[in-house]
C-alpha cells in the first residue's frame, strides 16, 4: 500500500504496524489449525482461537486508517479511491457466489476469504493505475 518513495514517519508506523498485525495473523492461523488438527482444544478455547485472526485483521484495519488519517490530501484520496474500489468489487464477488450458492447450488469462498481477496484487488488497481498514468 505504501510506496518506497514515501518514507514519512507515517508511512513506517504503517509498515511496522502492518508487520506486526499480520504476524499475530499467520500465528494465529497456524495455532489454530494446530489446535483443530490436534483435537485436543474445543469450546469456548476452540471460539477464542478461531477469533484471534480476526483480531489481528481489525488491529491492520486501524493501521491502514490511522496512517490515511496521516497521509498528505492527494495520497490520501489515491489510497481512498483504490481502497473504494476493492471493497465495491469484493463486495461484488461475494454477492453473486451469493446468488450462485442460493440458485445454483454453488460453492463459494469461505467468508474469511474476502479480506484477502479485497487486498489482492487493491493490489491489482495500484498496478492498473501505475501502468495507466
Amino acid at each position: 500500500m505504501v510506496s518506497t518513495k514515501d518514507n514519512t514517519p507515517a508511512a513506517r508506523q504503517y509498515t511496522r504496524g502492518t508487520f506486526a498485525t499480520m504476524a499475530v495473523y499467520v500465528l494465529a492461523i497456524f495455532a489454530a489449525s494446530f489446535a483443530v488438527r490436534s483435537g485436543q482444544v474445543n469450546g469456548a478455547a476452540m471460539i477464542g482461537l478461531a477469533l484471534l485472526p480476526g483480531l489481528a485483521i481489525v488491529g491492520q484495519i486501524v493501521v491502514t486508517l490511522n496512517y490515511l488519517r496521516q497521509a498528505d490530501e492527494y495520497l490520501k484520496a489515491v489510497l481512498a479511491r483504490r481502497l473504494i474500489i476493492a471493497c465495491m468489487a469484493t463486495l461484488a464477488i461475494f454477492t453473486v457466489w451469493g446468488f450462485l450458492e442460493t440458485f445454483a447450488g454453488f460453492s463459494g469462498p469461505a467468508g474469511w476469504a474476502a479480506y484477502c481477496i479485497m487486498w489482492g484487488l487493491f493490489g491489482l488497481i495500484a498496478c492498473v493505475e501505475r501502468f495507466r498514468s
